[in-house]
């Protein structure tokens, strides 16, 4: 899972519509202990390992309980996920086809109460498969779908550097003052920072990377179980 879909918000939004699986159910356990929060079915489901999904939603109901966080309704919970895809749009971590694809599949095509206001999305993101061939008329569709994107986040875009290169100066260091003592100097930290080692440095710059995290948004809630792991598995 991405850092940001661990957010407790967005992720009962996701188990709402259907779009988490029992496995995923923990990390987001874990984040939402890392941020601060604790319950009895929290921190057992934080324990449970790879359970299936009739395994993990009681403990993950009962947890929501606990919390006493509500649930949200279908079409609420669609307005989170589309605008937690809208936000990745407009910071550039996710291109404009794949974010506008994933707010037509995963949201737009189950709320039918949402379909008027992610039409755009679907409108553009069709037209963009239609262009091909067409590099104009792609980049048209991008920046329609961007526009869109920004119509729908308002406010909620933040703020964070964008990582546009893995090792970016500017943005390595504004992320360097913001992460824990514990995670500076160590493998984690160059994971998160973008300096994932992927082939390509000339001159000591690290090439772009795909896995690397793109803005401190996305780092910053996710220092979960799951960096570790990606950490433990860069080492060997």
């Amino acid at each position: 899972m991405r850092p940001d879909e661990t957010r407790l918000d967005i992720a009962v939004a996701r188990w709402v519509l259907g779009l988490l699986s029992g496995e995923e159910l923990p990390w987001v356990a874990c984040a939402a202990l890392e941020a601060g929060l604790d319950s009895p079915a929290l921190r057992r489901l934080a324990g449970e390992l790879r359970p299936t999904m009739g395994e993990a939603e009681p403990l993950f109901e009962k947890a929501l309980g606990e919390l006493r966080i509500d649930v949200p309704t279908k079409s609420e919970a669609g307005l989170i996920v589309a605008k937690a895809y809208a936000v990745r749009i407009v910071e550039g971590s996710v291109s404009p086809y794949e974010g506008a694809r994933r707010i037509w599949d995963d949201v737009h095509d189950q709320v039918e109460e949402l379909k008027p206001q992610l039409d755009p999305f679907v409108y553009w993101a069709s037209e963009y498969w239609e262009a091909a061939y067409t590099p104009a008329r792609r980049a048209e569709c991008e920046h329609a779908i961007r526009t869109a994107a920004r119509d729908l986040v308002g406010a909620a875009v933040t703020d964070a550097p964008q990582l546009s290169r893995c090792g970016e100066p500017a943005a390595r260091a504004a992320l360097h003052e913001r992460l824990p003592d514990k995670w500076q100097g160590d493998t984690v930290k160059r994971l998160l920072l973008g300096q994932c080692g992927h082939s390509g440095d000339r001159e000591g710059s690290p090439a772009p990377c795909p896995d690397a995290p793109r803005t401190s948004f996305e780092v910053l809630p996710g220092l979960t179980r799951r960096a570790t792991d990606r950490a433990q598995g860069a080492r060997r």
